[in-house]
């Protein structure tokens, strides 16, 4: 049961997954980490039936899709929906915030524009390769020798 107010989005959404470890696993899922058990080694120390519970919830709530890969042992990978990508924007602010204001280190991902592999800068959420606007669902997070470099597409855009 909600303590928040029931008419404000932004409790719901913090209902939905504003506790510790949910942000987190989608961070981890926006960075291609997709199998159960590479995602609790990411995670460390995150109890086995915490993380569970939290894909489950994910799953519940339409944000993550769950597929078997092995049944002996039974093994499981996620993916994110085009609902649970439209967290990327949060993810990506939530660790520029960290950057910028808590003295935290780059991460080891950027924001990439799904379409096109350029970057998008959290502020713009506009990509600087090919200049189109990004909408939530086509954001991902890759290394930043995986992202490729503004060109001539952002140039033509532009002007």
């Amino acid at each position: 049961m909600s303590t928040y107010p029931d008419d404000c989005p932004v409790a719901a959404t913090l209902d939905a997954v504003g506790d510790r470890w949910t942000l987190l696993i989608v961070r981890d899922l926006l960075r291609g980490i997709t199998r159960y058990g590479d995602l609790a080694r990411s995670l460390e120390p995150i109890a086995p039936n915490l993380l569970a519970g939290r894909l489950r919830r994910l799953e519940d709530l339409g944000l993550v899709t769950r597929e078997r890969y092995s049944e002996r042992p039974l093994r499981a990978s996620y993916a994110l929906t085009e609902r649970g990508r439209a967290l990327a924007p949060v993810i990506v602010t939530l660790g520029r915030f960290g950057i910028d204001h808590l003295g935290r280190a780059e991460p080891d991902y950027l924001a990439a524009h799904i379409g096109c592999g350029g970057r998008v800068p959290p502020t713009a959420w506009r990509c600087l390769r090919c200049g189109e606007d990004v909408r939530a669902g086509e954001l991902e997070l890759l290394p930043p020798a995986q992202i490729l470099p503004a060109g001539p597409l952002s140039a033509a855009s532009t002007g």
